[in-house]
């Protein structure tokens, strides 16, 4: 009789336990916490062109390509810095658009690429109008930003960093296609090119080579 006695306050006991962590306490049997979820991207709504070039920030940070891509256009064009172009003519073409853009995102900010990536965009000067070709249409913004885009990956000889402060210049227009969820007007960058001008290296390299943003974005095409 003592037996069940001793038992029945055990169960007791337990089922004590187990209401409590029903009822929000602590539950005996639960796995030890971890880290709480990272706190959500707050992603601004493209309606200036420096929300644009913040957006494109924090996909660089976060390493998203999905809303580094919602930045450019659909007919996207990425002209590449015209003196290393002359030095690198077999590595480099002219230009490219937001389908080589998908395939060196995809690359650079997926799981096998960069292991972290850092870049500063700093306005240079007024941002500069561009009147449309036909009295009526809208009118596009040029933005000069001096960069300072740092990518670091693992290499077969270790960690490196490639390193890249060629200026660039964007250029941004209404999107034709879409509006934000109250009808706001939003913006895209239809023109993006690096401009002559001091260049990173890479850090690995003793020769010091410069790369601008165009160079660095080619390594990372398949």
């Amino acid at each position: 009789m003592v037996k069940h006695r001793v038992r029945g306050c055990a169960l007791a006991a337990l089922l004590g336990l187990l209401a409590l962590g029903i009822g929000g306490c602590w539950n005996p049997f639960a796995p030890p916490p971890g880290d709480p979820p990272p706190d959500p991207v707050e992603w601004d709504l493209r309606d200036s062109p420096q929300h644009v070039l913040d957006n494109l920030l924090k996909a660089y940070e976060h390493k998203d390509a999905v809303h580094y891509l919602d930045c450019l256009a659909e007919d996207f064009t990425f002209l590449v810095n015209e003196d290393e172009l002359e030095d690198h003519p077999e590595l480099l073409p002219g230009f490219w658009g937001k389908a080589e853009e998908r395939v060196i995102h995809e690359e650079m900010l997926g799981d096998d690429g960069a292991e972290d990536i850092t870049l500063t965009l700093t306005q240079d000067g007024d941002a500069v109008r561009v009147d449309g070709p036909e009295p009526g249409d809208p009118p596009e913004w040029q933005y000069n930003e001096a960069v300072d885009l740092r990518v670091y990956v693992i290499d077969q000889t270790g960690p490196v960093t490639l390193w890249a402060t060629a200026p660039s210049m964007f250029q941004f227009r209404i999107d034709q296609d879409q509006v934000g969820p109250s009808g706001e007007t939003l913006w895209e960058i239809v023109l993006w090119k690096d401009l002559p001008g001091p260049r990173g290296d890479v850090a690995s390299d003793e020769s010091g080579d410069v790369i601008s943003f165009g160079r660095l974005k080619a390594m990372f095409k398949p």
